[in-house]
């Protein structure tokens, strides 16, 4: 099937990202040697993953803005490594970051604080009332 979603597509890893980029400041772009790595993924998956994150670091760089978010970090999302899903897959703790640290990549980590939980107020009621003013 070209393009799109098939049965076979596992997203990307965060492990499988940090083994991308180190591999590549190492060897540059020998997708097949890189690839060797990573058991189930093809040169032309690899590489495009590698240009995906090269695009959003770019952007980063340049300072342009996305509205796209990492549901892990609230980092942006194009290109992202999100090294809070390091070893834990989407259990992660979800909420607004508190304190951002830096790993031994020099790519910053957002630490998360525990989830806000939800106001359990009533919502307030209308004053407007349904029926027409008549005159």
């Amino acid at each position: 099937m070209p393009g799109g979603k098939h049965e076979n597509m596992q997203a990307w890893s965060p492990e499988e990202d940090t083994i991308i980029l180190e591999m590549h400041t190492q060897l540059g772009p020998m997708w097949s040697k890189i690839v060797k790595q990573l058991p189930g993924r093809t040169v032309s998956s690899v590489r495009n993953r590698w240009q995906r994150i090269e695009k959003g670091r770019k952007q980063r760089e340049a300072g342009i803005v996305s509205k796209n978010r990492c549901h892990a970090c609230g980092q942006p999302k194009r290109g992202h490594v999100c090294l809070a899903k390091l070893g834990g897959g989407p259990n992660v703790a979800m909420g607004p970051p508190s304190v951002t640290i830096t790993n031994q990549l020099g790519v910053y980590v957002p630490v998360r604080s525990a989830p806000v939980a939800p106001s359990l107020a009533p919502p307030t009621q209308s004053t407007h009332s349904s029926s027409p003013l008549r005159s």
